[in-house]
C-alpha cells in the first residue's frame, strides 16, 4: 500500500471513531473556556490584588492559561489512534493491509499531528483574541503585531501536536490506552513536584531535559539558560518526539501484533 493510501485509511479511521470527535472537542472547547475564565477572573479582580503580583502578570500568558485541558485531551487523542487497535485486535488486520510497520506509523503520525495542530491554532489564536478583548477594559491588550505575543501564541499551537505525537510513541510501546495516557500526563506533570526537591544545580542542569520541564518552559521561558529558554525548550520536546517516535517504530518492527 503506498504512503499516501496509508494516510488515506488512516484519515477514514480517525473519522470514523467517536473518540477522536470528543477529545478534539474537549480540547478546543474545554481550553478556550478555561483560559476565558481564567482571564475573566483576573481582570475582575483585579483592584483587590497586590502591586506586585499585577506588575508580574503576563496578559497573553494568562489568556493562553488553559491549555492543560488541550495538552491532555491530546495526549488522550494521540494514545487511542493506536492503543484503540490494539484493544480491538483491529491492530491484526492494519498489519495485513500494510505490511511495512513504520509507513503505518507515519501515516499515523500524519495523521495526529495535523488534526493536533488545527486543534492548537484554534486554542491558541482563539483563546489570545478573547482574553485580550477582556484585557482592553484595562488597557493592557497585546496584539500579534508585537513579535513576543505572536511566537508564544504560535508555541502553544505546536505544542499541542508534539505532546500529541508523544502520546502515539508511548502507544505504540506500550500498547496500552491506559498505561499510555498515565505515562505521557504523568512525565509531563509530576517531574515539576519531584524537582522541587531537587538540589539547584539538578533543577537547573538536568530537570529543564525532561520533556515535563521543555513543555513549561516552552510557554514560560527563562533566558537565562538556553535549556529554559523557548527556543532551548522547543529544542528538547522536537528531540523527544523524535527519539520516541523512532524508538516507536523500532518496536512495531521487531514485534508481532
Amino acid at each position: 500500500m503506498s504512503a499516501i493510501s496509508v494516510f488515506g485509511s488512516e484519515v477514514t479511521k480517525a473519522r470514523s471513531v467517536r473518540s477522536t470527535y470528543w477529545t478534539v472537542i474537549v480540547a478546543v472547547v474545554g481550553g478556550i473556556a478555561l483560559g476565558t475564565l481564567l482571564t475573566a477572573t483576573i481582570v475582575a479582580t483585579w483592584d483587590q490584588m497586590p502591586r506586585m503580583q499585577r506588575a508580574t502578570l503576563d496578559p497573553v500568558s494568562i489568556s493562553l492559561s488553559g491549555l492543560d485541558v488541550a495538552v491532555i485531551s491530546l495526549i488522550v487523542f494521540g494514545a487511542l489512534v493506536i492503543t484503540s487497535e490494539y484493544s480491538t485486535k483491529q491492530i491484526t488486520v492494519t498489519l495485513a493491509a500494510v505490511p511495512s510497520r513504520p509507513r503505518l506509523l507515519a501515516g499515523k503520525a500524519l495523521v495526529v499531528a495535523l488534526v493536533a495542530l488545527v486543534a492548537g491554532v484554534i486554542v491558541s489564536f482563539v483563546s489570545f483574541f478573547v482574553g485580550q478583548a477582556f484585557f482592553a477594559s484595562l488597557d493592557m491588550q497585546s496584539s500579534l503585531a508585537d513579535s513576543t505575543a505572536l511566537w508564544a501564541v504560535l508555541r502553544a499551537a505546536v505544542l499541542l501536536p508534539l505532546i500529541a505525537l508523544i502520546a502515539l510513541a508511548v502507544g505504540t510501546l506500550v500498547r496500552s490506552s491506559a498505561g499510555a495516557i498515565t505515562i505521557v500526563i504523568g512525565g509531563i506533570y509530576l517531574p515539576g513536584v519531584v524537582a522541587m526537591l531537587l538540589p539547584a544545580w539538578a533543577r537547573d542542569n538536568i530537570y529543564p531535559f525532561f520533556p515535563g520541564a521543555a513543555v513549561t518552559n516552552l510557554m514560560h521561558p527563562d533566558d537565562g539558560l538556553w535549556a529554559r529558554s523557548a527556543t532551548g525548550a522547543m529544542v528538547i520536546l522536537v528531540v523527544w518526539t523524535v527519539v520516541l517516535l523512532a524508538g516507536a517504530a523500532a518496536a512495531l518492527v521487531r514485534r508481532d501484533a
